[in-house]
């Protein structure tokens, strides 16, 4: 929690932050600058926005295909159409598993400070992926 303390330094009002605990620090990442770690978070936040692109169009193409056998309506297609559909569905989950790893390896890449600022970026990403 950010709070003015009321004390000037220099002409300027300080901010009094609690400190967190020691515990709580990631120490390799301790001295990094604050824009690196905004460059990184950048970065970061693009390549999973690309990479669920990716996948959404990954999974509507296996979902055109289906539509389009369907259409069809033969029993080489009916064959063909629960193929697409099993496998769009262990491609799915597949695609689920490795978004979860890549997301991990962009919140360590992000290289934040503490290692609740990383679960919490961890999270954000989870929930909006």
């Amino acid at each position: 929690m950010k709070a003015d303390s009321g004390w000037k330094y220099r002409g300027r009002f300080l901010r009094v932050e609690r400190a967190p605990e020691p515990s709580d620090v990631y120490w390799l990442n301790a001295g990094i600058s604050t824009r690196e770690k905004m460059g990184r978070r950048a970065k970061s936040n693009f390549v999973l926005a690309l990479i669920m692109v990716l996948i959404f169009a990954a999974i509507s193409g296996i979902n055109t295909l289906k539509l389009n056998r369907e259409r069809d309506g033969n029993d080489v297609n009916e064959l063909y159409v629960r193929l697409l559909t099993t496998g769009g569905s262990f491609a799915i989950t597949m695609l689920n598993y490795l978004l979860k790893v890549i997301i991990i390896r962009l919140a360590k890449y992000e290289k934040y400070s503490t290692y609740t600022s990383f679960e919490r970026s961890y999270s954000q990403k989870l929930s909006i992926a």
